[in-house]
């Protein structure tokens, strides 16, 4: 059984590699080597959490599907929200 600290260390590792550029899951999986369903686990949390964005929606180059999303832990890309929250 995988200890906590390999996932804190997987955890960065995807936050920086979705930090160099907005990039698709399945982009960090093929960079980083870590299975994609922890990183679609991760992006979740940091969605909730406001730490990622998604920034477009594109062709993949790696799977050449269409209408897969570009995210990024990038503030400085990320847009205004389009709704004000409703509770603060």
């Amino acid at each position: 059984m995988q200890d906590k600290t390999h996932f804190e260390g997987q955890m960065q590792r995807v936050f920086k590699a979705f930090l160099s550029e907005p990039k698709t899951m399945r982009m960090v999986a093929t960079e980083t080597d870590i299975v994609r369903s922890n990183i679609t686990r991760y992006v979740d949390c940091w969605r909730k959490l406001g730490s990622i964005q998604l920034v477009k929606i594109g062709r993949c180059p790696i799977t050449g599907y269409s209408y897969v999303g570009f995210y990024t832990t990038d503030k400085s890309k990320f847009s205004e929200p389009l709704q004000l929250p409703l509770f603060k």
